[in-house]
């Protein structure tokens, strides 16, 4: 049987073999890889991918389906694109191969492949499409006993993405400012001046420079920041625990859903003098299902804040605020912007 082209979750695909674009750790990567492992049973999954370990890029492996419609999920990792100037696209025809190969030492007569790299490893979806038609056709020459189907994201999908999408970037556009918007918003907030007008210059001929209503705003202000400043004694990974407990949690759920590796968890853990990256606090925020104040808390321990003339700060700002709390659509998001994604991947 040629190749066949599908629209469809390939979660509710019927294969012997469903492929896993797999991240290199052990742990749950990516938007597709996510909706695989939901649909596997997220928990045994992870346990057998872990005793996998870490694969290189090309490297495959197997594990059971469990819940799928399915005998085998076949992990394979696929490369990053960088503009075509690493042999990323011969790198990507080899997992394809590979990935085919051992569906064959397994005895399967049919596998399913998402378009493998098409997402947060950023190929073009017109030469990822290309490099897996033409990789399979020409396995199948000489193996033409193997039905395979190259899944695509159904049009529902696709349409939901892209209101998503559309969503992100009108309130970017609504909420975006330059650093200098910025610096002026906060001075003179619900003032309705800029500095220097005659309003606020007659206001100060009456008054004395205490007494001026921006001045005053600005003394309340600081005021009130070292209030909170003083009530914010926890550190960091305090901060974090204290998160973790009250959302019921244990430490591998929480660094598997922000796609952190368990051993810089374990550094998070244990090293007193750790500063994280922001995205790294982003990451575990999202696993955490924290709501917009929490984030903030959390961040304010580590030495960050929401910055509205960020556009990654103001996607995942978004996705909190509607609690959205996929760390895999996220990062689709950040990285279509060439934002740094989240977690690990």
């Amino acid at each position: 049987m040629p190749l066949k082209i599908i629209q469809n979750d390939i979660t509710k695909v019927s294969a012997d073999a469903i492929v896993n674009s797999a991240n290199p750790f052990p742990i749950c990567g990516g938007s597709t890889e996510s909706c695989i492992y939901e649909a596997a049973g997220y928990d045994e999954l992870l346990k057998a991918r872990e005793k996998i370990g870490k694969m290189q890029v090309c490297e495959v492996s197997h594990t059971s389906a469990f819940s799928l419609c399915a005998k085998y999920i076949i992990h394979v990792v696929s490369p990053r694109w960088n503009e075509g100037e690493s042999g990323e696209k011969f790198a990507l025809r080899f997992c394809y191969e590979r990935a085919l190969q051992e569906a064959l030492s397994l005895g399967c007569k049919s596998v399913a492949f998402p378009l493998l790299s098409s997402g947060v490893y950023k190929f073009p979806k017109k030469i990822a499409l290309q490099i897996a038609k033409d990789s399979i056709e020409d396995f199948l020459k000489n193996e033409n006993s193997l039905n395979v189907f190259l899944v695509l994201y159904d049009d529902n999908s696709i349409k939901a993405s892209e209101k998503l999408s559309l969503a992100i970037q009108r309130y970017i556009d609504d909420n975006f400012e330059s650093d200098e918007k910025s610096i002026k918003s906060v001075i003179f907030e619900n003032e309705n001046a800029v500095l220097g007008a005659p309003e606020i210059y007659q206001k100060c001929q009456k008054c004395t420079l205490e007494e001026a209503p921006v001045f005053r705003k600005l003394k309340n202000i600081e005021s009130e920041l070292e209030e909170r400043l003083d009530a914010k004694s926890d550190t960091f990974q305090q901060r974090l625990y204290y998160y973790i407990q009250k959302k019921n949690l244990d430490d591998k759920t929480v660094y598997t859903r922000a796609t952190l590796d368990r051993r810089h968890f374990a550094k998070i853990r244990k090293d007193v003098n750790y500063r994280p990256q922001k995205a790294t606090v982003f990451a575990l925020a999202v696993s955490l299902k924290l709501d917009l104040d929490e984030t903030e808390d959390l961040l304010s321990r580590a030495g960050f804040a929401f910055s509205n003339s960020s556009y990654a700060d103001l996607i995942v700002q978004f996705f909190i605020e509607h609690q959205i709390y996929d760390i895999g659509y996220i990062n689709d998001e950040l990285i279509k912007r060439k934002e740094k994604a989240l977690g690990a991947i």
